[in-house]
């Protein structure tokens, strides 16, 4: 593993656990609430699709860092549709949360197959 891999998988590795004394610094979609998340997530407007790439950036970065493939045949649609039932439920959550319980998730349906 090259180590600029390494570095992005400690900091993700980080941020999942949240065993960090500093809270990781997030950028972008992952600072705004669900409830915010879920206003704007009106079909087919540009901060829609903001969101729904910073989600599919975020998911794709875990696994290039993590190199596992984790969550095959699990679609772009999907995995935003998934945020938006976790958004839905948990409004007061960051985006970044959410992301990150969609992470798990897919693990843990991975490891189940």
């Amino acid at each position: 593993m090259t180590s600029c891999r390494l570095a992005i998988a400690m900091t993700v590795q980080l941020f999942l656990t949240q065993a960090v004394a500093e809270p990781i610094r997030i950028d972008g979609t992952g600072i705004v609430s669900c409830g915010t998340w879920t206003q704007q997530r009106a079909p087919g407007t540009a901060i829609a699709n903001i969101h729904a790439n910073w989600i599919i950036g975020f998911v794709n970065g875990v696994r290039w860092a993590e190199e596992r493939n984790w969550g095959p045949g699990i679609d772009a649609v999907g995995l935003v549709a998934w945020v938006d039932t976790y958004c839905q439920s948990n409004p007061l959550d960051s985006v970044a949360k959410a992301a990150g319980a969609l992470i798990d998730e897919l693990k843990k349906r991975s490891s189940a197959q």
